[in-house]
């Protein structure tokens, strides 16, 4: 639903319009503790500080990286000189991101609905 709602972000044109939009977003947000609690629920008692190590990095990589991405990809579709004029860019780059996650998510699962682990 996040994914959905960022592409209806790219789309506004109104203030009042984005209040609509809202609960898309906001129901997004319930994707990462559920994912984090089912990826836990996944692996041993063993390898529960790898797991959420591994998920600290990948969050720590993204708060780094993503400010300087969305504000270039902003910058290039917005003002004099633009690439072209859609200020909505980093919402729809956001989106295709997200589209990205779900289907790498979506082939890793087999087809009783539990992911593919790797044997270690």
């Amino acid at each position: 639903l996040a994914a959905i709602g960022l592409v209806l972000l790219t789309l506004i044109g109104s203030p009042l319009v984005l209040f609509l939009f809202i609960p898309f977003l906001a129901l997004g947000e319930v994707a990462d503790p559920a994912l984090t609690g089912a990826m836990s629920n996944r692996v041993g008692d063993d390898v529960q500080g790898e797991l959420q190590g591994i998920l600290a990095s990948l969050t720590g990589l993204a708060t780094m990286v993503s400010p300087v991405l969305f504000t270039f990809v902003f910058w290039s579709f917005s003002g004099p000189g633009a690439v072209a004029d859609m200020p909505g860019a980093p919402f729809l780059l956001a989106a295709v991101l997200c589209f990205a996650a779900l289907r790498v998510f979506l082939r890793t699962q087999r087809s009783d609905g539990r992911p593919s682990l790797p044997s270690r």
